[in-house]
């Protein structure tokens, strides 16, 4: 049998479920399968197992349980700080949530903390994308926290919906490899999942899905280039999202340890074997250490590499922080190499999509005023003029830093635009000496 982890199990349990319960109609069943490969695949034994799971075991009630438990936080919008973001950033909307929400006892660990705001911010980005999707509409999801958190409740406020003919894309492959307990406890990291549970999230909706069913960092060339071939990166005809779904993260978490995201990156490098890209990646942590621990006191922490989309990129560090243009072009360089080996979504592919972004808490807002104001040089594209984040939804503590730092970064003149780094010379050699 399949190694399913247990939300991928759920699913099928639930699909199946549901398809019983339907008048057996041919097309909810062809809609069925047609989104959700692992059921394709999946013999009798699993489907009887997933259900086992599912039913017997009580998983589909843990897994509902946590689907609503951001519901019952008072998630109370500030209308305030909306109001100013939008007008700062040209936004077409912004959500922002009060943080702590009334009436809500906080975890004492930072990380948990960071798990409760994710699932509430993702819980409030699926209710403003209730009414987004219309008919044709091709609709990108990155993996993570909040855009899981996003998933979680993707079926509760789709109910509604009545278009046809929407394409989902899973926007990069997985980090999420190591063992099936930590499958299950990050499941989140898998941008697929994310897109299976959106396109199930209709239930009267014809969509198309364009998974990537492979680890997210592959080193070998030739192997990445034939996964990209079979995949929408790779195949112009199943076109490309124009709407995107993403969070903003780090590689490390707000206690200056490996994230989640972090580590999905280290472990599958390990097992590839492959020393030049650890080294690169050994490189990138060290250098996010370095620029979180010479950040001032009395400013939002910076990180000098993010990710949007689960796309490594270079943060610009803001006025008033301190990051050595050695550093920075360090930074760029093992960036680009290691991007060139991860099954994600290109930047050229982001900056022309329309970017829903959820990201929340200090430790996200330097990357987040990069990304809102400098989005080409941010992403690895430099020259792009295009402002694709439209619609932002966060909380009041990076929504106070974001303007934070844009009131300070006009009092300095602008960013300058980094320069191509020069193509790699091969060393000459040296006239043969004659005996």
């Amino acid at each position: 049998m399949p190694n399913f982890n247990d939300a991928q199990l759920y699913e099928i349990a639930r699909m199946k479920y549901e398809t019983l319960m339907t008048d057996g109609s041919v097309r909810k069943n062809d809609v069925l399968r047609a989104t959700l490969p692992y059921l394709n695949r999946a013999p009798d034994p699993v489907i009887a197992e997933a259900i086992r799971i599912a039913f017997v075991d009580k998983k589909l009630y843990e897994f509902r349980k946590r689907e609503n438990a951001a519901a019952f936080v008072n998630a109370e919008a500030d209308g305030s700080l909306e109001a100013k973001l939008k007008t700062t950033f040209g936004l077409r909307k912004a959500v922002v949530i009060k943080w702590p929400p009334d009436g809500t006892a906080l975890p004492a660990d930072a990380n948990e903390e960071d798990d409760l705001r994710a699932e509430v911010l993702g819980a409030a980005m699926a209710r403003v994308l209730a009414d987004a999707p219309d008919h044709g509409d091709r609709i990108g999801i990155a993996g993570g926290r909040c855009c899981y958190g996003a998933a979680l409740v993707f079926r509760s406020v789709f109910a509604n919906q009545t278009a046809e003919g929407v394409h989902v894309y899973a926007l990069a492959g997985n980090f999420n490899v190591r063992s099936k307990a930590a499958r299950e406890k990050n499941v989140g990291l898998d941008s697929s999942l994310n897109a299976y549970r959106l396109t199930n999230a209709w239930p009267d909706i014809f969509c198309y899905i364009e998974p990537l069913l492979a680890p997210a960092l592959i080193a070998d060339d030739a192997r990445l280039r034939t996964y990209k071939a079979d995949t929408w990166l790779g195949k112009p005809g199943l076109g490309k999202p124009n709407v995107g779904i993403v969070g903003l993260g780090g590689l490390l978490n707000s206690t200056a340890d490996l994230s989640n995201f972090g580590r999905g990156l280290v472990d599958i490098a390990r097992m590839s074997g492959d020393e030049k890209l650890i080294k690169r990646l050994e490189l990138v942590m060290t250098l996010c250490k370095e620029s979180l621990a010479q950040t001032p006191a009395d400013k939002p922490p910076y990180q000098m590499i993010s990710d949007c989309a689960n796309r490594l990129c270079v943060v610009p560090p803001p006025p008033g922080y301190n990051a050595d243009p050695k550093h920075l072009n360090e930074a760029r360089a093992a960036v680009e190499a290691i991007n060139k080996h991860l099954l994600v979504v290109s930047e050229a592919d982001l900056l022309a999509m329309e970017l829903n972004v959820v990201a929340g808490g200090l430790s996200k807002s330097v990357a987040l005023h990069a990304l809102l104001r400098h989005p080409g040089v941010t992403l690895g594209r430099p020259q792009s003029t295009a402002k694709p984040v439209r619609v932002l939804c966060t909380d009041s503590d990076c929504a106070q830093a974001l303007l934070a730092l844009d009131a300070e970064a006009k009092k300095v003149p602008a960013l300058a635009v980094p320069a191509a780094p020069p193509p790699a010379r091969t060393p000459r050699r040296g006239p043969r000496s004659r005996r």
